[in-house]
């Protein structure tokens, strides 16, 4: 009995914290204020054409975390006579950004304007097409098959607007296999609002 009243005490206490603190954080700005959407858009044109959309939404859970998630479409065509091929890679993934310094110029003694730093990770599934990224035959009686991505690395965000960032990272797949479409380092440029 003493175990559970324990228990349901330290959990009141939590939930009085977290309520007292959300409600400080009411005052002064509502759920979507925190919300975020963005996103990356690229491409390359020649013997190999690529298009890549990737649109993400996501919540401030504090000043310096975010969480989110995001969808993925990349179209591929290689004209080069030895492949000649095209197809479509499409999937979604799950992130979490950490912001490690709000200012830079509190570290380095240049003018940041809004610089900060932050540490990134992602988890990430993506549909491949198997006669294109197959080259190990695992996958010899299916058309489509998926490959995650465990993304981590560091990043640096320049505030641009009152609510608009670009983002530059610099990640790194722990789960880079013969048929990853990503090779090391990845690296991605992306704004959010």
């Amino acid at each position: 009995m003493k175990q559970l009243v324990f228990k349901v005490l330290v959990l009141l206490s939590l939930v009085s914290f977290f309520n007292s603190s959300y409600c400080q954080y009411k005052e002064r700005e509502t759920f979507w204020d925190r919300v975020f959407w963005g996103g990356s858009i690229g491409g390359s044109a020649g013997t190999i054409i690529q298009l890549d959309i990737s649109p993400t939404v996501g919540y401030y859970i504090t000043n310096r975390w975010s969480a989110g998630l995001g969808g993925s479409y990349q179209f591929y065509k290689d004209t080069r006579p030895l492949y000649n091929f095209q197809t479509d890679i499409y999937g979604g993934r799950v992130f979490s950004s950490f912001i490690v310094i709000d200012d830079l110029s509190k570290v380095f003694p240049v003018r940041s304007n809004g610089s900060s730093v932050f540490l990134h990770g992602e988890i990430e599934v993506l549909s491949l097409e198997t006669r294109v990224f197959d080259r190990l035959h695992k996958y010899p009686r299916k058309d489509r098959f998926y490959i995650d991505s465990y993304l981590v690395g560091i990043g640096l965000k320049q505030q641009i607007g009152r609510r608009a960032f670009i983002n530059l990272s610099f990640l790194w797949n722990l789960n880079e296999l013969t048929y990853s479409p990503y090779s090391n380092p990845v690296i991605r440029i992306g704004f959010n609002f």
